[in-house]
């Protein structure tokens, strides 16, 4: 049986490829705070396959977040310490909210409609990227209720280019919704 180690900054999981289990557990020992700063001296483990962090902003569509922010952040603190059987994952808000006051739902819509463009670019381009895993489809009931509570099922045009992406990522020929020109 084959085992796939994936380590997030937060999490840690272990995925058997044969049963398709999934087991998580926190590991606040190697939790790093990106934002503010501060970033634990850390080692990669060489067990682990993947590698991602969770980086996301509320404020609005930013067409420079991922590249200056998520990207500047893998290339300076993650990047460096993957050997060369290691592959980073990137996880790309996909959310809404009805209750962010600098925020409102459209704008999370188009907001991380441009990130989900944005990160794919990314991804298709550097081959450090094994791939991706947006963050989140349904509702979230536990988050708060500010920033991330509604999931992009719910979403218009996020979900459309998550779509589309996948579409070309599968070599679907696919016509690009006109939602995503409004």
């Amino acid at each position: 049986m084959k085992h796939l180690h994936l380590w997030q900054l937060e999490r840690t999981f272990t995925v058997s490829d044969s049963s398709i289990l999934v087991q998580g557990f926190l590991a606040p020992s190697i939790r790093c705070h990106l934002f503010s700063g501060h970033m634990h001296n850390y080692t990669v483990p060489l067990s682990l396959s993947w590698l991602s962090i969770d980086a996301y902003h509320m404020s609005g569509p930013d067409n420079t977040f991922v590249s200056r922010v998520v990207q500047g952040f893998y290339n300076a603190h993650l990047f460096p310490k993957l050997a060369s059987n290691q592959s980073a994952m990137l996880v790309p808000g996909s959310f809404s909210s009805d209750y962010n006051p600098s925020c409102n739902h459209s704008c999370y819509d188009e907001m991380c409609a441009l990130d989900a463009t944005n990160f794919y670019s990314w991804a298709k381009n550097d081959s450090r990227v094994v791939g991706m895993a947006p963050w989140h489809w349904g509702d979230c009931s536990g988050c708060d209720s500010f920033k991330d509570e509604i999931g992009t099922a719910r979403t218009v045009k996020t979900k459309a280019m998550w779509a589309h992406i996948g579409h070309e990522i599968k070599g679907n020929d696919v016509v690009l919704p006109d939602v995503l020109f409004n």
